[in-house]
C-alpha cells in the first residue's frame, strides 16, 4: 500500500473519537502500542508529534498527519539509502 493511504488508515486508528484531529496524548498512546518503524522509534513520540504540529497547536489534522508522516518516512528512506 502506498504511504499516503497507509498513513490515512493509521490516523483513523488513532482518532478513536472520529473528531478529525488527534492530540499528543492520543498520538503517544498509539506510538507505544502500534510498534512504529525504527526511524520513528529513534525520534520518539514527542519529537515526531512536534514535527507533525510545527505551530504547537496541540492537535494534528488528518491531512497534516498524512503529509507529515509521509514526509518523515521519505526522509528516513533517503537517510538510510545514502548512509548504507
Amino acid at each position: 500500500m502506498p504511504a499516503a493511504p497507509k498513513m490515512a488508515n493509521l490516523f483513523d486508528q488513532i482518532d478513536t473519537s472520529g473528531s478529525g484531529v488527534i492530540n499528543q496524548a492520543q498520538f503517544t498512546q498509539a506510538f507505544q502500542t502500534m510498534n512504529p518503524a525504527a526511524g520513528f522509534k529513534a525520534m520518539g513520540a514527542s519529537q515526531v508529534f512536534a514535527a507533525l504540529d510545527p505551530t504547537n497547536s496541540g492537535s494534528v489534522s488528518r491531512p497534516a498527519f498524512v503529509s507529515g508522516m509521509t514526509g518523515l518516512m521519505a526522509q528516513f528512506r533517503s537517510t538510510n539509502s545514502s548512509g548504507a
